[in-house]
This record gives C-alpha cells, structure tokens and sequence, in this order.
C-alpha cells in the first residue's frame, strides 16, 4: 500500500464547488489523487508525442532518400516490379 502524506494547498471557489459536487466528503483525496495522476500522465503522454513528432520530423528527408532508395528491391520482392522503358 502506498503511504499517503497530508498537503495544504488553495483552491478557487469554483474547484471548491465542482469538487463537493464531484466527490462525497469521505472521497476527496481519492479524487483529487486520481485527477492529479490523471492530468500529469495526459502530460507526460504529450511530451512524449511531441518529442517523436521531432524526432519523426528531423529524420524525414533521411527516411525518405531511404524508402525512395529501397523501393525497387521492395517491388522486385513483391513480385510488383514494372521494368522502366529504355530509353
């Protein structure tokens, strides 16, 4: 069992309110616990997909030349080659 430890922190009304309305008095900090765990992973989870989405973006052009560069033998493999006119 994880060990809990109590925190003082504010809250405008409005959080105040939809947290009454959210949650019966015994339940509090398990709803709080669980919306914080809840929004700090949706965050992570974004920052993690922003990090790919670089990454995905710095090698493109690579990526590209590679496929471009493969892409005979893959049809050949596939049995899809088209044999280029001679010229």
């Amino acid at each position: 069992m994880l060990k809990h430890k109590r925190v003082t922190f504010s809250l405008s009304e409005e959080i105040i309110n939809l947290l009454n309305k959210s949650a019966s008095e015994n339940k509090k900090s398990d709803f709080v616990e669980k919306a914080i765990s809840d929004y700090a992973g949706r965050i992570q989870k974004d920052a993690l997909n922003k990090r790919l989405k670089e990454g995905y973006l710095a090698n493109a052009e690579q990526d590209i030349k590679i496929a471009e560069e493969f892409y005979p033998l893959e049809q050949e493999a596939c049995g899809k080659h088209v044999l280029k006119e001679e010229a």
